[in-house]
């Protein structure tokens, strides 16, 4: 899980070196919140 958190906000924030708007971010932990569930959710 902790990596499709982390993964896309790497790449989106050039590893870190650019911040993210926190609209951003909230879209990127939905966005694996929902591919989590789609994946393992009974």
């Amino acid at each position: 899980f902790l990596a499709l958190l982390t993964a896309p906000y790497e790449a989106r924030s050039a590893l870190g070196t650019r911040p993210l708007p926190a609209t951003a971010l909230h879209g990127l932990a939905e966005a694996a919140v929902d591919t989590f569930l789609l994946a393992y959710a009974a």
